[in-house]
């Protein structure tokens, strides 16, 4: 039984002809290019998960709901407009910032103040966690 043969040349798939072919060559570039990006956003968000807790110790659930409210911003404003999602970074930067200090001034700060031990303060601050990425879900 002979192996199946590549569409757009006559290399199998487990064969590869030396140099490699210009397609099978341009898959391994996007998939490490995908790999690398997926990687540094995954970082960013426990970079971010990390110095939350870390230093307010608020466990905030809703980060990634945050992350992709973000995102959905940037997508939004480059379907709509034809801005580069990179020129957006300086625009939805500030905008999530606010949101957030917003959020830790309404939510988190008052939690600080009536609560009167840490497990208590953490148990709490969950719960608004929670409620907030059930809030950004809708």
């Amino acid at each position: 039984m002979r192996s199946p043969r590549c569409a757009s040349c006559a290399c199998t798939p487990y064969e590869f002809p030396f140099p490699l072919p210009s397609h099978v060559s341009r898959r391994w570039t996007e998939l490490i290019a995908s790999g690398l990006i997926t990687g540094g956003i995954y970082a960013l968000v426990a970079l971010g998960l990390n110095l939350q807790y870390g230093l307010m110790r608020i466990l905030n659930i809703a980060h990634g709901e945050f992350l992709m409210v973000g995102a959905y911003l940037t997508w939004m404003v480059q379907t709509s407009f034809g801005i580069s999602p990179l020129l957006m970074v300086p625009v939805s930067f500030p905008v999530l910032m606010a949101l957030g200090l917003a959020i830790h001034w309404l939510c988190f700060r008052r939690l600080t103040q009536t609560s009167p031990n840490l497990d208590i303060f953490e148990a709490r601050g969950l719960m608004v966690a929670f409620g907030l990425m059930f809030w950004c879900r809708t």
